[in-house]
């Protein structure tokens, strides 16, 4: 089997509508409902905006999509891939765009916020680094500390050249989650101890999500076999388990305002786009938009999606603070506060992270030189395996 590189534009439409619905979910009820998390401390509930909540409370579904896409994207481009050509791309997506939006939500702290600088240094290097446990300058970077973790186990497949199995590790992860999350369920695991904080980084708590998208990548080349379609199936059967557990924990703990609805609706809301994203896949060339505008601009979308989902946040519930302390209607401001967020990603995406990827590409690239002067490192220059 060959490496398949067939872009699928409809991912890219999704990734963004995914970031707007975790941005309604944090400016237009986390911000208010919530009491803790870095969404309603810097916005200091100077307002609420409960008619929205029935369509916001689970917004938070998006990160959920996330996940899956991730695996589907990071198996299509690792498939026959190696080991360095791995790792440097991925670098080179995460980086530029973090320690942007890092400085400036490290900005919106001290403007905004008043927050002392001496006590924003440590999460702020955190977030610049990546840094897989908590605390960071925005709560948002928990899950990039899961992307990472992802990304590791992918990279020692392609290290070990074994990511002709990586159908096997989708049902590694599948079956680890299930196992974490069935405990969970049955009070067998409390949710507390070394086990439960590490649990994103370990991969308990989302392996599924990311299973999915591998079967999904598998299936977009009508590659799978019975038991891949098992393992799909027992993968989207725990990663619902997991959405029921995330909606109710977000309305016993995090936020009782949401206790009114059903936790049924993030999970219908899930399968359904989980299903345009199979059919997506499936057929890329029936989807693929006709025009070479609309294709750049279903691109430009994809590329402000990570940007968007890191300065939405605190930059977006810090303004919405702004704005409606000095007279604006709460509804209105989240308005304005979205409009800014994503023209604001759409300056990072386009002239800020083109310069900064350049820089880090030529670093990378000279630290590459030096690496493949070592036996051991000119192993990392072969390809890792090419999947079943």
């Amino acid at each position: 089997m060959g490496k398949d590189r067939t872009y699928h534009y409809p991912l890219d439409a999704i990734r963004f509508v995914a970031a707007l619905s975790v941005a309604m979910f944090h400016l237009g009820f986390y911000s208010w409902a919530s009491e803790t998390s870095s969404t309603s401390l810097i916005f200091a509930h100077v307002d609420a905006l409960p008619k929205l909540a029935s369509v916001t409370w689970f917004g938070w579904i998006g990160v959920n999509v996330f996940f899956v896409i991730s695996g589907f994207v990071i198996a299509n481009s690792a498939n026959g891939a190696s080991p360095i050509s791995f790792l440097k791309s991925r670098a080179l997506r995460l980086y530029p765009a973090a320690w942007i939006c890092a400085t400036i939500t490290l900005m919106a702290w001290i403007v905004i916020a008043h927050r002392p600088p001496s006590e924003l240094m440590g999460p702020y290097f955190q977030a610049m680094a990546l840094w897989p446990l908590p605390n960071w300058i925005d709560g948002v970077y928990w899950s990039l500390a899961v992307e990472v973790s992802f990304y590791a186990t992918v990279f020692l497949l392609l290290v070990f050249h074994q990511f002709k199995h990586v159908t096997l590790y989708a049902w590694v992860l599948t079956l680890l989650s299930g196992a974490y999350l069935g405990a969970i369920s049955f009070g067998m695991l409390p949710e507390s101890g070394w086990v439960w904080l590490h649990s994103d980084i370990l991969l308990l708590q989302h392996g599924a999500l990311f299973a999915i998208g591998i079967w999904m990548w598998k299936s977009s080349g009508r590659r799978n076999v019975i038991l891949d379609y098992i393992g799909l199936g027992t993968a989207v059967g725990v990663a619902l388990i997991g959405i029921g557990l995330r909606a109710e924990s977000l309305q016993v703990v995090e936020a009782p305002a949401a206790s009114g609805f059903s936790i049924e609706e993030p999970m219908v809301v899930w399968l359904v786009i989980l299903a345009f994203m199979f059919v997506f896949t499936r057929w890329p060339g029936t989807f693929r938009p006709r025009s070479v505008g609309t294709r750049a601009l279903t691109r430009k979308l994809g590329q402000a999606t990570y940007p968007l989902y890191l300065v939405h946040n605190v930059v977006g519930a810090g303004l919405m603070h702004v704005l409606i302390q000095t007279g604006m209607r709460p509804y209105v401001a989240l308005v304005f506060a979205l409009g800014a967020v994503i023209g604001l990603a759409w300056l990072i995406a386009w002239i800020a992270e083109p310069v900064i990827g350049a820089w880090l590409r030529e670093m990378l690239n000279k630290a590459e030189v030096q690496l493949l002067r070592f036996p051991g490192g000119r192993a990392l220059a072969r390809p890792g395996g090419i999947a079943d």
